[in-house]
């Protein structure tokens, strides 16, 4: 109940957020979001990769800010759906808004939030977007697009759906079990 709350007051942080966009000319929301979970990701790849990289075979609390992270990000993706519904009526808001939201609800469902962190590394591609009228911000933000989003997450979801240890491969086996005795 506790990380709902990080949802909740993070949706309303934004929201309050959103008018400075307009004052400094970048991406503010956008900036802190990314910012947040880049920084945090980096850090927890740094310090210790083999949790990293096998981050749903432990408790999500082992790593204390984790949580706050991804429920953060949950927040995020209703921020986008509100600033839709009241300041701009931008299309990419609305997909990318809803998008997160249905994907976050079902991994809070299932109990597995914790292993959307890993792909929130490739939000430091967005860093370099938010502030792209910057010097060189397109060039690097090209560059860590093409790392993060186009060759490191893809390699380290490939990983986890591969790993037999994963209990979300075990909750999708399930799932098609369960669907084709529906099916007979």
């Amino acid at each position: 109940m506790t990380m709902l709350w990080v949802t909740a007051v993070s949706s309303l942080f934004f929201y309050v957020l959103y008018p400075y966009n307009k004052v400094w000319d970048i991406e503010l929301t956008s900036l802190v979001m990314s910012l947040f979970s880049s920084i945090s990701t980096h850090i927890l790849l740094y310090i210790n990769p083999n949790f990293y990289f096998n981050i749903y075979m432990y408790d999500e609390c082992e790593v204390i800010y984790i949580p706050y992270i991804t429920y953060m990000y949950y927040g995020y993706s209703i921020f986008e759906i509100l600033i839709y519904l009241s300041h701009e009526r931008r299309m990419d808001f609305l997909i990318h808004g809803i998008s997160l939201f249905i994907m976050m609800t079902h991994m809070h469902y299932i109990g597995h939030m914790s292993s959307i962190f890993p792909i929130l590394i490739s939000q430091t591609s967005s860093v370099f977007l938010s502030i792209r009228r910057l010097r060189y911000m397109d060039i690097a933000f090209v560059l860590s697009y093409l790392i993060y989003k186009c060759i490191f997450v893809p390699c380290v979801v490939f990983y986890s759906i591969l790993d037999v240890r994963n209990p979300l491969r075990l909750y999708m086996a399930r799932s098609e079990e369960h669907t084709s005795e529906l099916q007979s």
